[in-house]
């Protein structure tokens, strides 16, 4: 009996020490994962001990995992920025897994490269131990830089502009906002801009202001300039032409084209001759050259017109060059007896020419030339009145040397000429075109909206105008029409009808009902192109026999809404709601 009490007894101890061992193996094996029990360290590139420690990392650089004193087995990890505003991913693990300890409880692998876009504090968690790193601070630079030039005669000097943008945010003012490395395409002219970092975990380096100037293309030039001509019996008349060209393409009518300056040799007759720079100059040109007879004993003249130049004192002058051999020409009642250049008004003039003494010769002929005074178009949108049925809006137009038509979509709604009108228009969007009229030059063309006034309703629209190159910027007239309503644009609140300027760029704009009264709201953005400079620049000028050609300028005097050449871009998205 007794035995069997031992018995039992040993059995119930050994029962309860095998349940005291493995309670206690157990609770050793979580205490291993838990804070107390082994331990994880960051190392920069390459294991190391504990010792190794680092709490400060730089993008680009390895992060790596440490860990010793852990049970065998597959524990998640992962690193996660710290939330709030202490990490550039707040929130967000950046990287994690799983990672299999083995026997010997220590280890390391290669977690995470830091990425160009990290910082602040992370933390990094093994199980249930963790630990943080810091990533330093980076850098934030841009640079600018202004390549080669091209010119078109409509687009004038654009050259590439490099834009080297590392961690930040570029503005350009008139021109856009930049956050990545890329290359523009601009006008001539000189550009601010500023710039700053893209968030707080980067330092700028530089200058975060400045400006830089975009030039126009160096110029080309060409001359043409005849020469005395020479007698020869068997060949007869011939002159020697000298072509002297700089960085431009020449091509004489008839004759060929050419590239570098030499002298040609031509029979008597009238060339027509234009010229165009090469890539990355500037310039271009036309004009015309009349050889005479050299006959001994023989006389010849002749008359050519040339380029008009305008001014507000003395109004159009026309070049017209006189080219005389052995001859005596009269025109508008002077007498001229060697080659030359004269300037005369729009008209009509005969001329008549007669043989110097011991020649023989005589001729007479009439030319008719015409001015060059810009002819120029207002367009103005007055406030829109409710008739009790109808939206109208008066529009006020001035009209100065030109043709004006005005269309609403295909349907032409008028056509003016010369002198000043009002007229009166329903809700709609209207373009309209003109033309310089004789003596005048210019054209252009543009849209304008008239909007919808009905009582209770809210409208507003916006639209491109004339682009107009002044100060070395190029500045583009936008034209606000507004009914009940407040339109935002560039920074900017509007309630009334207005007129402004804006530089190169997109212009995001939205507008709402003026108050609780009115229904309606709307955005859009407005697409700003840019335009070339307009200068009065000489022509090929053609010394000695030939004549001396200025090129015509016909800059258009736009006044208001909707005169928009044709090299202004818009690109007009409109989203409206009534």
């Amino acid at each position: 009996m007794k035995s069997g009490k031992i018995k039992l007894l040993f059995l119930i101890s050994t029962l309860v020490l095998v349940m005291i061992v493995g309670t206690t193996a157990v609770f050793a094996q979580d205490e291993d994962r838990t804070p107390g029990s082994g331990a994880i360290w960051t190392t920069d590139g390459s294991c190391g001990d504990l010792s190794q420690d680092v709490n400060h990392f730089a993008r680009g650089h390895h992060v790596h995992i440490n860990g010793s004193n852990f049970d065998p087995g597959e524990y998640e990890w992962a690193i996660t920025g710290n939330p709030g505003g202490s990490s550039a991913d707040p929130g967000i693990a950046v990287a994690s897994g799983t990672y299999t300890v083995g026997s010997s409880g220590a280890f390391c692998f290669d977690a995470y490269t830091v990425a160009n876009d990290d910082g602040g504090e992370y933390t990094v968690d093994f199980g249930r131990k963790n630990d943080n790193y810091r990533v330093e601070p980076g850098e934030a630079t841009v640079s600018i830089g202004v390549a080669g030039c091209a010119w078109t005669p409509t687009g004038g000097s654009i050259r590439a502009v490099n834009l080297t943008i590392n961690n930040a945010i570029l503005t350009i003012n008139g021109v856009g906002v930049f956050s990545s490395s890329q290359t523009i395409n601009l006008p001539a002219g000189v550009y601010t801009y500023e710039w700053e970092a893209v968030n707080k975990f980067f330092e700028e380096v530089g200058e975060t202001s400045g400006s830089f100037i975009v030039e126009e293309c160096p110029p080309a030039s060409v001359t043409v300039v005849p020469q005395t001509c020479s007698w020869d019996e068997l060949e007869g008349s011939s002159t020697d032409v000298v072509l002297t060209i700089s960085n431009a393409i020449l091509t004489i009518d008839g004759v060929g084209t050419f590239t570098s300056s030499l002298t040609i040799n031509l029979t008597p007759g009238t060339y027509n001759y234009s010229w165009i720079a090469n890539p990355g100059y500037s310039g271009s040109g036309s004009g015309s050259f009349t050889l005479l007879e050299c006959e001994p004993g023989k006389a010849d003249a002749a008359v050519d017109v040339g380029g008009c130049t305008w001014d507000a004192q003395n109004g159009s002058q026309i070049n017209v060059t006189l080219t005389l051999e052995n001859a005596i020409l009269t025109i508008d009642g002077q007498d001229y007896s060697t080659s030359q250049t004269i300037k005369l008004s729009p008209g009509t003039y005969p001329y008549t020419w007669v043989a110097a003494p011991s020649y023989t010769g005589s001729g007479s002929g009439s030319i008719t030339i015409y001015g060059c005074e810009p002819a120029s178009v207002s367009v103005e949108v007055g406030a829109c009145e409710w008739n009790g049925e109808l939206s109208m809006t008066p529009v006020y137009i001035t009209v100065n040397g030109a043709t004006l038509k005005i269309y609403e979509g295909a349907t032409l709604v008028h056509t003016y000429g010369p002198g000043s009108y009002t007229i009166d228009l329903s809700e709609g969007s209207y373009t309209y075109t003109w033309t310089a009229n004789e003596n005048y030059t210019g054209s252009g063309s543009g849209s304008f909206s008239t909007v919808n006034c009905e009582p209770g309703k809210s409208d507003a629209a916006v639209e491109i105008g004339a682009c107009v190159y002044a100060d070395g910027q190029s500045w583009t007239t936008v034209v606000i029409t507004v009914s009940n309503a407040r339109l935002t644009i560039d920074g900017k609140e509007y309630i009334e009808n207005a007129e402004l300027k804006f530089l190169p760029g997109d212009y995001p704009y939205s507008w709402v009902a003026i108050n609780d009264d009115f229904q309606g709201s709307g955005e859009g953005v407005l697409t700003v192109g840019a335009c070339k400079p307009k200068e009065e620049q000489p022509d090929v000028a053609a010394g000695g026999l030939g004549p001396s050609f200025i090129a015509t300028a016909a800059p258009a005097i736009l006044t208001i809404s909707g005169l928009g050449l044709a090299w202004v871009l818009i690109k007009n998205r409109t989203k409206k709601t009534n």
